[in-house]
């Protein structure tokens, strides 16, 4: 299951090392992308999809998203709404 998939014209990736949410940002900053923002009802749809496919897949998945403990903004700089 890990892997690009791309839903809607928007790509997103998984992976199966386990790590940090600092590492894992950093790992998607590597890669040219970014921790996921879920900020509209098309994100959400499409998360969804993802997340039914992993319960599917059986496996054992952490999921990190780009909000921010502490300041609750997105690590686009966006205040939680």
């Amino acid at each position: 299951m890990p892997g690009a998939f791309l839903i809607r014209n928007r790509c997103y990736w998984l992976s199966r090392s386990a790590t940090t949410w600092f590492m894992a940002r950093k790992e998607c900053l590597d890669q040219g992308g970014d921790l996921l923002e879920l900020t509209d009802p098309d994100t959400d749809d499409e998360v969804g999809v993802i997340l039914r496919q992993l319960e599917m897949d059986k496996g054992s998945y952490k999921v990190w998203i780009g909000l921010y403990r502490g300041s609750w903004k997105w690590t686009t700089g966006k205040m939680m709404s």
